[in-house]
């Protein structure tokens, strides 16, 4: 890939970035209340998505107890 291409890349994937983080105050910027939805996904989603990865990191784990403690 020559240099001119890799600036091109990189100043799109910098604008892609740019515009994903200033979407929600173009779209809520105005003072309006955001609707019900949006305030519950930010609410409840986050912690949802951390119980999700937390789970997946231990679903391989094997414990140091002998065969017969465990339930």
């Amino acid at each position: 890939m020559t240099t001119g291409k890799l600036i091109i890349s990189i100043l799109i994937m910098a604008a892609i970035t740019f515009g994903t983080r200033l979407a929600p105050f173009v779209i809520f910027g105005r003072g309006e209340k955001p609707p019900e939805i949006i305030i519950y996904l930010g609410k409840y989603l986050p912690p949802a998505i951390i119980t999700i990865i937390i789970v997946y990191c231990f679903k391989n784990v094997t414990t140091l107890f002998p065969k017969h403690w465990q339930v």
